[in-house]
């Protein structure tokens, strides 16, 4: 999970008190987890769609060598 820094917890501590810092502190953890989620699922699906498959990769090969030959 991702923990927010130190210094903005006190600071957040400080103003609000101990159990609604640790309540707020929970949600933004919570919050940042999905976010990363989110876009660790996005980049990878764009990232696929930009790839190469093996067989588009031998498929275009396959087409070079046969330009090369000619």
């Amino acid at each position: 999970m991702a923990n927010i820094p130190y210094e903005i917890y006190k600071e957040l501590e400080e103003s609000l008190g101990k159990e609604r810092a640790e309540r707020l502190t929970k949600a933004f953890e919570k919050y940042f987890e999905t976010q990363k989620e989110e876009i660790k699922i996005k980049l990878k699906e764009e990232l696929k769609d930009e790839l190469l498959t093996k067989g588009e990769f031998y498929s275009e090969i396959k087409r070079l060598e046969e330009k090369i030959t000619n």
